[in-house]
């Protein structure tokens, strides 16, 4: 039962990592930005977690239907994390459909358009997220105790 992990840094610095569960046929598979909220200037708060956000509103190539349902409809995920250090965009997914994850992955993360009609109603569900966030004690006194 290997579980090997393949990681491979592109010229640009962002990570390919794939790991693939030959016993299940499950690939998993996901781009690593090294940028996070600790890049961020003060009057820059949040925009690697809204990029995180948009990266799934659109691209050139597609709009947000259509990326949503690249995978789905064979099975597969596609989600995102933003944390201080890194924002991921990953999927998980059946092997014989690696290139097309893969594909789209490379998609969201090189080629979103961030549509205007979508920068609005993303921001309010960000600061959602955020008032979520700072309603729970336990991780919010984690992120003080850090600093």
């Amino acid at each position: 039962m290997t579980q090997d992990i393949y990681i491979a840094t592109l010229p640009n610095g962002v990570r390919l990592v794939h790991k693939y569960l030959p016993h299940t046929r499950i690939a998993h598979c996901g781009f690593v930005l090294d940028i996070g909220s600790r890049d961020e200037a003060p009057h820059q708060q949040g925009i690697a977690h809204f990029w995180e956000h948009m990266a799934f509103k659109g691209t050139h190539k597609r709009k947000a239907f259509h990326i949503i349902n690249r995978l789905e409809s064979v099975g597969g995920e596609l989600n995102a994390y933003t944390t201080k250090e890194k924002i991921c965009f990953y999927a998980s997914f059946l092997d014989t459909h690696y290139e097309k994850a893969v594909e789209l992955l490379s998609d969201i993360t090189f080629d979103s358009v961030f549509p205007e009609n979508q920068i609005e109603r993303e921001r309010n569900v960000i600061l959602e997220e955020m008032a979520m966030y700072l309603d729970s004690p336990d991780d919010a006194i984690q992120d003080d105790l850090i600093l």
